[in-house]
């Protein structure tokens, strides 16, 4: 089983079958599966991004806004990152870990939840439409809806609301518009307001870096016989990825994996060191040889914190996605 993920999307591929003839074709089609980069948040020209040293003080990083070829600005904040274009504020809220409670509310209840917790402190609204989504679907989006006025302003505005769950967390994406119609021609559809999860990204300078940065994954298959339907066993594929960046530009980085039937797995591992160099949203690191390999670079702001991303610029599938050791 392989997984794929970027871009704000993560699935996973499983080949079955009964003759080692067939290996070579499903690593050649599994090699050939690319995720498309996203347009929406494409720079300008490799312009820098502006920065916010008052806000980079306070977060510790040095970027803490980017400006988007096609209008849009993002800000990091301590609860969200905000994203503006003329009179439309969109709102990318951090994850909300999901309750035994909100996992089983319905419609009407979570959005009444979500809503009183993020928007209800800040909008006063009389009235919240809520829609009726398609409940059959995995990746199901719950959506609400109101006229309303800004508490500390007085400032009508349309306060609209998407929440969707992912890895047991709830990503709730709040949008402001003057009114139900400007929302309607900038965003006819879900997806193009989910697509607003991709301007949640910011340059990495190399005052950023020092420290180490680290990420686990796993995944699990059950297996059956297909004649009989017996119980065949449990195959798995584990991975653990460590890079420790120094201020010098130098780097160590390790690897750890483990594929194959519960109680035979193969376990790889890989060591090396070498250096690294990175401007804004691209980086180089050396491979086993001291070569410098281009990737692009980028921070995706969370409670509290950045995950880095980094990814082969030739083999787009290489990539790494990474958490700070604290």
């Amino acid at each position: 089983m392989s997984t794929y993920s970027g871009f704000g999307k993560t699935f996973s591929a499983a080949a079955i079958f009964n003759s080692q003839e067939n290996v070579l074709a499903i690593e050649a089609f599994a090699a050939s599966i690319k995720l498309k980069r996203p347009e929406a948040g494409k720079q300008v020209n490799g312009n820098l991004p502006a920065s916010n040293p008052s806000k980079a003080a306070s977060t510790g990083f040095a970027f803490t806004t980017s400006n988007f070829d096609d209008g849009w600005n993002a800000l990091d904040t301590a609860d969200w990152v905000q994203v503006t274009k003329g009179g439309t504020a969109v709102f990318l809220h951090y994850g909300i870990q999901n309750t035994d409670e909100t996992r089983n509310f319905d419609d009407n209840k979570r959005i009444e939840h979500y809503w009183n917790l993020l928007i209800s402190p800040r909008y006063r609204v009389s009235n919240i439409n809520v829609a009726k989504t398609d409940y059959a679907k995995y990746d199901r989006v719950y959506f609400g809806e109101a006229d309303g006025v800004e508490i500390s302003t007085g400032k009508k505005a349309h306060i609209a609301l998407m929440i969707t769950s992912e890895n047991g967390f709830a990503n709730c994406i709040e949008v402001v518009t003057p009114d139900q119609a400007s929302l309607t021609q900038q965003f006819p559809n879900y997806d193009k307001i989910k697509e607003m999860n991709n301007y949640n990204k910011f340059a990495v300078s190399a005052k950023d870096l020092p420290g180490t940065w680290e990420n686990s994954s796993a995944t699990y298959s059950q297996y059956y016989n297909t004649n009989t339907g017996n119980y065949a066993g449990m195959g798995g594929v584990s991975t653990y990825d460590k890079f420790i960046f120094r201020s010098n530009n130098t780097f160590n980085y390790e690897y750890i994996g483990v594929s194959g039937m519960m109680g035979t797995p193969g376990v790889h591992t890989e060591k090396r060191a070498g250096k690294f160099t990175v401007s804004n949203w691209d980086m180089t690191i050396t491979d086993k040889k001291g070569t410098p390999v281009a990737h692009f670079a980028q921070f995706e702001a969370i409670r509290g914190g950045r995950v880095l991303h980094i990814q082969n610029k030739q083999y787009s599938g290489l990539k790494y996605r990474l958490y700070k050791q604290k």
